[in-house]
C-alpha cells in the first residue's frame, strides 16, 4: 500500500511537472490560466510580463526532463 501511493505521487507530480513545461515552452498564456488555477492567483506579478521570452522556454524545458525523470524513477520502481 504504501509503495503503491508513493508510485501514485510521484506519477501525478511528473506528469504535472511536465503539463506545466509544455504549456511554458509552447502556450505562455494557457501557462498563465493553468498557474492561476492551482495558485490561486497572483495576476500583479511582474514575471507574467515575461513569460514568453526565452529564459522561460528554456525553465520550460528543464520542468519537462525534471518530470521525465521523475517518471522513469517511478518505472524502476514499479518494475523492482
Amino acid at each position: 500500500m504504501e509503495k503503491m501511493l508513493f508510485l501514485l505521487g510521484g506519477t501525478l507530480m511528473g506528469l504535472f511537472t511536465i503539463v506545466n513545461g509544455v504549456l511554458l515552452i509552447f502556450w505562455p498564456k494557457q501557462f498563465l490560466t493553468f498557474h492561476d488555477i492551482w495558485s490561486g492567483g497572483g495576476l500583479k506579478s511582474s514575471w507574467r510580463e515575461d513569460v514568453g521570452k526565452i529564459q522561460y522556454k528554456i525553465f520550460g524545458a528543464g520542468l519537462v526532463a525534471f518530470g521525465l525523470l521523475v517518471l522513469r524513477d517511478m518505472l524502476s520502481v514499479l518494475t523492482s
